[in-house]
């Protein structure tokens, strides 16, 4: 049995205006130019929502779980527990169909019209949050219809990302824990998911549980070469002193060259979306510091190559968070204090100052070099039933309400910049 059918149809019919581009997943045009004004699609109480220039516009409805908006404004993609749809102008269609199997996993545009994919496994009817299809998908979005193809199939693909040039896409697979014939991997291929190189090989790391472990790759500036942080395969289990985690750099051609180490807490490259600054220079993470009743982290920044390393607080786990990196290469850090929290920004070979805008939680992600959009709550600590908010800002200046969440929500939303 086929995993997708095709169907088009329109439904859904509500419109929305102006150029929107996304930032998700690093892929190609992942940043807007400056000097546009802030749109962003959410998703809240079963519904697709498209917030723009003060105006919201209900977008489609179902059960949606993922968005992803187009450079150039044109489509916006979403992803329903059966299906991944794409709406433009004022219809929306659904793209692909989903046997009662598979999910839509990652979702990111290559171009205004061409857009990708992979799968996640489900267990009759639920998500089992522990397995991915290591597919690979490609749609050419159309005036009508669209062409969806399978570029490479179950096993063969992996967690994607797209290189910064447009011209590859780095693949990862987690291998098999403790076999040594099935190691980790990371891959290129083209556009089309041809001319596969593989280009780094890495023993299987253990997550003490049935997920699987996926290196996250960086891709450096023009996509000429990547660099990736890599675990002990037997970090997870490190009762006191962490093993250090091993920095890499790979050129497309396979050419791997160790440029460091950082000593780097397991769960802190699990869970940290901020390791690299844009340029790939600078390596952000969390080690521990004292025994190991203590539960304390240390926040540290390592210069690539030198083997300098700047730690820059210390606090409870959980109470230090990296957030990001400005698009100039300052590392944004958010310290917790009792029901609140405070926002720092730290400068290469500077000690941090005050982030001039309130604490971001959960989400947070720059549109163009000035402007960003982010979630935030009133109380840290104390915060069930809290009403949540999406924001948008730029440093210094008073920041707007794009949406609140009486019932302290956190939905998932894609951030974007419209000339």
């Amino acid at each position: 049995m086929e995993r997708f059918g095709r169907r088009v149809f329109v439904c859904c019919a509500v419109g929305f205006a102006g150029v929107i581009l996304i930032v998700l997943f690093g892929g190609a045009g992942a940043r807007a130019q400056d000097g546009g004004t802030p749109a962003v699609a959410y998703i809240y109480d079963g519904a697709l929502w498209l917030w723009h220039a003060g105006e919201t516009q209900r977008i489609a409805e179902g059960d949606i779980y993922k968005v992803a908006l187009a450079p150039g404004g044109g489509r916006i993609a979403y992803a329903s527990t059966d299906a991944l749809w794409m709406a433009a102008g004022r219809a929306a269609r659904m793209v692909a169909e989903l046997d009662a199997l598979h999910r839509v996993h990652q979702v990111a545009w290559l171009t205004g019209d061409v857009l990708y994919f992979n799968t996640q496994v489900m267990s009759e009817g639920e998500m089992v949050g522990v397995e991915y299809a290591d597919d690979l998908w490609r749609v050419d979005a159309g005036e009508d219809t669209d062409n969806v193809t399978q570029l490479l199939a179950s096993g063969a693909g992996g967690q994607f990302v797209l290189a910064p040039d447009g011209e590859h896409i780095a693949l990862v697979t987690p291998g098999v824990y403790g076999d040594a014939d099935r190691p980790g991997a990371i891959s290129i291929v083209d556009p089309m998911g041809g001319n596969r190189v593989n280009i780094f090989s890495y023993p299987a790391i253990s997550t003490g549980s049935q997920y699987a472990f996926y290196l996250v790759p960086h891709w450096l500036p023009g996509g000429a070469a990547l660099r990736v942080a890599v675990p002990d395969p037997d970090a997870v289990y490190a009762l006191e002193d962490a093993p250090p985690v091993a920095l890499w750099e790979i050129t497309l051609d396979g050419s791997a060259e160790k440029i460091g180490e950082a000593p780097a807490d397991y769960f802190s490259i699990l869970n940290n979306r901020a390791f690299w600054s844009p340029d790939g220079e600078r390596f952000a993470y969390m080690k521990r510091v004292g025994s190991l009743g203590e539960d304390r982290m240390a926040l540290c920044v390592a210069a690539v190559g030198t083997g300098d390393a700047m730690c820059l607080e210390e606090g409870t786990i959980g109470g230090l968070v990296p957030i990001d990196w400005t698009p100039g290469g300052d590392l944004i850090y958010r310290e917790d204090v009792e029901y609140s929290g405070i926002m720092w920004q730290v400068a290469p070979g500077e000690e941090p100052q005050r982030f001039p805008g309130e604490p971001a939680y959960v989400a947070f992600t720059w549109v163009d070099a000035n402007t960003y959009v982010y979630m935030t709550q009133s109380h840290v600590l104390d915060s069930w039933g809290k009403p949540t908010y999406l924001k948008f800002a730029q440093p210094g200046k008073q920041a707007q309400t794009i949406a609140e969440f009486e019932d302290g929500a956190w939905p998932e939303f894609s951030a974007v910049s419209v000339p």
